[in-house]
């Protein structure tokens, strides 16, 4: 089926009804070693209440630009790179800067986040980076103190290599509870900063809750008060 649909992404490509050619398969984590190299983990919400716990006890830096990409779903690089110009907490915005794909990408911000970084902001950085590690630096690798409190807690004794939870971990949970709580694919592509809509097809799993949603939702619509609409006979 994949196979299938690549090539018709590839033919209409071709035809310049689409504006991007079929993405290959190690873009969208199809790409295949002994068992694949797609990672699967998602954290849970206590796990990453404990995360974040203990990271705002070892190491405020850190667990600053953790909460952020939590919250966000937004790519290391991209919280890394956010200054303060970048972010409109007046609306409630932050801008990433040439994104993986080559493009600005803005994008929401809910409450709880920008009362932090208003908070962040009145210890007394009003320029450059957001987010600055303990050496009040700009971070260039994810932060050491996050690797260290997941080592700590546990979180990846005794998983598969696909299992373990790394900063990328973050991203991956955020995209799989906001598909999970019903964003439609083309919002999650667009917040996310993905130049396929196949990224975000990852995300749709099947829903028993949601199908069965909306079958009694078709099911009200063929059903008048005090009458049955029989649409195929007795």
């Amino acid at each position: 089926m994949a196979g299938v649909l690549r090539q018709v992404l590839a033919f209409a490509y071709s035809r310049k009804l689409v504006p991007f050619p079929p993405p290959q398969a190690r873009d969208v984590g199809a790409t295949l070693g002994k068992g694949g190299n797609r990672r699967t983990r998602t954290l849970s919400t206590a796990e990453l209440q404990q995360i974040l716990s203990a990271l705002a006890e070892r190491d405020r830096a850190a667990h600053a630009i953790t909460l952020f990409a939590a919250m966000t779903g937004c790519r290391f690089g991209e919280a890394a790179g956010l200054e303060w110009k970048d972010l409109d907490l007046a609306v409630g915005e932050a801008t990433f800067r040439a994104t993986k794909n080559g493009r600005d990408r803005a994008i929401p911000l809910p409450a709880p986040l920008v009362s932090f970084l208003l908070e962040l902001r009145g210890q007394g950085r009003l320029a450059g980076h957001v987010f600055m590690n303990g050496a009040d630096k700009p971070y260039t690798q994810p932060p050491q103190p996050f690797r260290d409190t997941v080592q700590d807690l546990g979180l990846n004794e005794n998983r598969d290599k696909r299992d373990r939870v790394v900063f990328h971990t973050l991203r991956h949970s955020a995209a799989t509870r906001l598909a999970k709580g019903g964003m439609s694919l083309p919002d999650l592509q667009a917040l996310c900063g993905w130049s396929s809509p196949i990224m975000a097809l990852r995300y749709a799993h099947d829903d028993d809750k949601t199908k069965r949603k909306a079958m009694d939702a078709l099911a009200d619509e063929l059903v008048m008060p005090s009458k049955v609409v029989v649409l195929f006979g007795k």
